[in-house]
């Protein structure tokens, strides 16, 4: 991602677990976590990005299809957009304001040179241009199954996780 693009991974991580999905607005997304005691969670990285479902094992299969549902059809929608942006954005005027986060930016480019992707970093200027559009655009280009890893663990059969990652894939495959 270019120097003036700094953010938009971690904004489209983040809009894909918080901002609804075709099939749920992102409130009912927030109900259907709030009653299954599940947590979903995003981060992203210069060279990664990691979305996560933790939750009770009882509800292992309905989570597997739950997470394929918010990775393979978000919506983002405007309106959340619009916090995750503000948050993201008064986040990085929060760390701006700390020596130490402040520090290690000054490090990474110095090491790095400002140019290089771990010395580049995100500014207010660069997330306040990103849009939902280029979201979207990013979320096509990068989750797709040929660029994901599936780290799965918990208390289920092997076989049946198998299976319903075979039954989701063929879904998926077929849209």
């Amino acid at each position: 991602v270019s120097a003036a693009k700094k953010g938009l991974a971690s904004l489209t991580a983040t809009a894909v677990v918080e901002a609804g999905t075709k099939n749920r607005s992102p409130e009912e997304v927030d109900t259907w976590l709030d009653e299954r005691a599940q947590n979903l969670g995003s981060l992203s990285g210069q060279e990664l990005t990691a979305v996560s479902l933790n939750g009770l094992s009882e509800h292992w299969k309905e989570g597997i299809a739950f997470l394929w549902e918010v990775l393979f059809e978000p919506a983002f929608d405007p309106k959340r957009i619009s916090i995750v942006k503000k948050q993201a954005l008064d986040g990085l005027k929060r760390e701006l304001d700390l020596p130490e986060p402040l520090g290690h930016r000054a490090f990474l480019e110095t090491l790095y040179g400002s140019k290089s992707l771990w010395g580049s970093q995100v500014s207010l200027k660069s997330l306040k241009k990103i849009n939902r559009s280029e979201m979207i655009r990013f979320h096509k280009q990068y989750f797709g199954l040929n660029n994901m890893i599936f780290a799965i663990t918990g208390d289920f059969s092997v076989h049946e996780l198998k299976q319903e990652l075979k039954t989701l894939r063929e879904n998926l495959e077929k849209k």
